[in-house]
């Protein structure tokens, strides 16, 4: 589809005595950029005007249905107000917000508030209180807060841009996580990618959501990495798989408004933005790669949930329309041709990678910046997301029987998560919530001196498809021990580099950690056995070059066509 169009997608508000007349456009470009995300032609796409008016302290919301495009009239309400329209595409679960109109002010006289509050019944004006997730009738009498309009934010970016002239780049990155917007692994292994192909010369534009709104804008951290960080155009998602439609929408108008960044190809992480990536292939007709971290299937065991199984549809859309796949392990291919019909020969494994130096893992000096938390006690370590497929709940588990023998023994968890209380309460109820400390999220420095001083690393994970915290404790030289599950088994050599135990098998692990503990001199062995294999086998320009081996087969088979 051409991206370039004289007649852009937008709405529009024209004061009439009495009333407004709406007219709407959407251009083609959009039609097919919509389409794309949604998965399903533009025709069976749901399109309605979300008129809002804000009176008297109240704000309110009225849809109309429409098809065609032509004016719709919406009459005033007998008192003064602010209005002002949203253009919006639905299917039966989600909603994308195309376009916002202008304010304009109804001026038809002023009218009392219960006049207002009867204007409801009368002419089907829903009353609304969110500014950012929802819609719905409004419990109290607060104040509510226009919807804010992103586009001057983007606006901005274009600014910043406009300096940088025409920028071409070898690849377009776009992820949801980039530090400090961090929630798993995906976000720390797209900032070690991106700064790996910098640091090789390789120009990157990075997409990205800004989780917090003053973080958007453009940086460049590297003489050949540009970041821009942005977020949905209206904030109105209500869902997950809403929010995702929107954002991967955003990623897309804004490459639309900014047609002097170019690329050979784009890169995208996941489910999360593969809408924008399958947008961004068939519009600006370049090779997509797709890296897949995890599936729906392999966190949850099934697909049973109706975001369950859009996230698992999604997926192998992605694994399906992709030019290349990326995975992390061969546990990680197996699951995606097992569980996404992936077809055999389509991806490649690649296995994430760390440079000990660059993250100050290595650093003799660690030992002397202990934080105020780290109390001399010797303590076990562990990190990651609070979520069941990370099971600490194994670990925590195995915990009692450790202090038996070493009652001076720590537990320290780093991460937060849904399930933080849970744990809380599973160490009470075991009676060693005295010996845990959970820490929360923790940025790069503390939790690589947590790793240094610590006497070892547990990795209980349920299902892992790498395992990014066990190359982290093996850079640090700590003995690492971990279930024998997923891309973890690719990692440690059992009694060589590491300790593997039984997944989900507390006595195993109990007995692993007992053995190490008693046996230092060992387990020092091994952890520096750990150390090497990093240097060896997960190096940070192994990593980078194998990428790039992939972008270049990508690129050739652009040329050839």
């Amino acid at each position: 589809m051409d991206i370039i169009h004289e007649k852009g997608t937008g709405i529009s508000l024209a004061k009439k005595q009495s009333g407004l007349y709406a007219s709407w456009h959407i251009d083609e470009p959009d039609k097919g950029i919509a389409s794309t995300l949604f998965g399903k032609a533009f025709s069976l796409l749901g399109k309605k005007i979300r008129v809002f008016r804000q009176a008297k302290g109240f704000l309110a919301y009225k849809d109309i249905e429409v098809q065609k495009e032509r004016h719709v009239f919406i009459p005033y309400s007998g008192t003064e107000a602010i209005y002002f329209a949203d253009l919006v595409l639905y299917d039966q679960s989600r909603e994308l917000t195309l376009a916002r109109s202008d304010s304009v002010h109804g001026e038809t006289g002023s009218g009392s508030s219960s006049d207002w509050r009867s204007a409801y019944s009368r002419t089907n004006w829903k009353r609304c209180f969110s500014g950012y997730t929802s819609y719905g009738d409004v419990p109290d009498e607060k104040e509510p807060v226009i919807l804010q309009d992103l586009n001057t934010n983007m606006q901005n970016v274009e600014e910043v841009k406009s300096s940088l002239h025409k920028l071409h780049a070898s690849v377009l990155m776009i992820s949801t996580e980039y530090p400090p917007n961090l929630i798993g692994g995906l976000g720390r292994h797209v900032h070690v990618l991106v700064q790996a192909l910098a640091e090789k010369k390789k120009t990157v534009i990075l997409l990205t959501a800004a989780a917090d709104p003053a973080l958007q804008g453009y940086e460049n951290p590297a003489p050949f990495l540009h970041i821009f960080r942005l977020q949905p155009l209206y904030k109105t998602s209500t869902s997950l798989e809403e929010w995702v439609l929107n954002m991967n929408f955003a990623f897309v108008q804004f490459l639309k408004r900014n047609r002097g960044l170019s690329f050979d190809l784009v890169h995208v992480h996941d489910w999360l933005t593969a809408g924008a990536g399958r947008a961004v292939r068939e519009g600006w007709g370049v090779p997509l790669a797709a890296t897949i971290h995890a599936t729906e299937i392999g966190r949850n065991g099934s697909a049973c949930t109706p975001l369950q199984k859009h996230i698992t549809m999604e997926e192998k859309r992605l694994v399906k329309e992709s030019d290349r796949v990326i995975v992390c392990s061969q546990y990680m291919q197996k699951q995606a041709e097992d569980q996404l019909e992936m077809a055999p020969g389509k991806s490649a494994v690649i296995y994430n990678g760390i440079n000990p130096l660059k993250s100050n893992m290595n650093d003799k000096n660690s030992k002397n910046k202990k934080p105020l938390f780290l109390s001399g006690e010797p303590y076990i370590f562990a990190a990651g997301r609070l979520v069941p497929e990370k099971g600490f709940g194994v670990l925590l588990a195995a915990m009692p029987e450790i202090l038996k023998r070493f009652p001076e023994i720590r537990l320290i968890i780093a991460g937060d998560g849904p399930y933080r209380s849970e744990y809380e309460k599973l160490a009470k109820e075991l009676n060693v919530q005295n010996h845990v400390i959970f820490l929360g999220f923790l940025d790069d420095a503390p939790l690589h001196i947590c790793f240094k001083n610590c006497e070892m690393t547990v990795v209980p994970s349920l299902y892992e498809p790498f395992g990014m915290i066990s190359l982290e404790s093996m850079a640090a030289c700590k003995l690492t021990i971990a279930s024998d599950t997923g891309g973890l088994k690719e990692i440690i050599r059992h009694r060589e580099n590491g300790l593997l135990f039984e997944r989900g098998n507390s006595e195993a692990l109990t007995s692993a950690i007992l053995e190490a503990l008693t046996n230092k001199i060992w387990a020092d062995r091994l952890a520096k056995e750990g150390l090497s294999d990093v240097s060896r086998r997960f190096s940070y320009d192994l990593f980078a070059e194998q990428v790039i081996e992939e972008y270049e087969v990508l690129n050739s088979i652009k040329t050839r066509s």
